[in-house]
């Protein structure tokens, strides 16, 4: 399996922080992720996931992140591929 790191930015409720909770060991960087201010509705939460399956990313897309995070297409806000 090739892996990559991503990096994302999804809206803060519950089922993003327990979604992140389930997958901890694979968040890269001290604190896990952050929080960040990001509209006048609330904050949002940033995370970089390092050992993603760069298959299954290549081939679903945000439907992979749906599904390893158990979120819905509202709260991811943005998501990208670290060099």
């Amino acid at each position: 399996m090739e892996t990559c790191t991503i990096s994302v930015t999804l809206h803060n409720n519950r089922r993003v922080i327990q979604g992140l909770d389930r997958i901890e060991d694979m968040l890269l960087g001290e604190y896990i992720y952050s929080i960040v201010p990001w509209t006048v509705k609330g904050d949002a939460i940033q995370a970089t996931i390092e050992e993603a399956d760069f298959g299954r990313y290549d081939s679903e897309g945000y439907s992979y992140l749906f599904d390893l995070l158990g979120i819905v297409p509202g709260d991811l806000i943005e998501a990208y591929l670290e060099d």
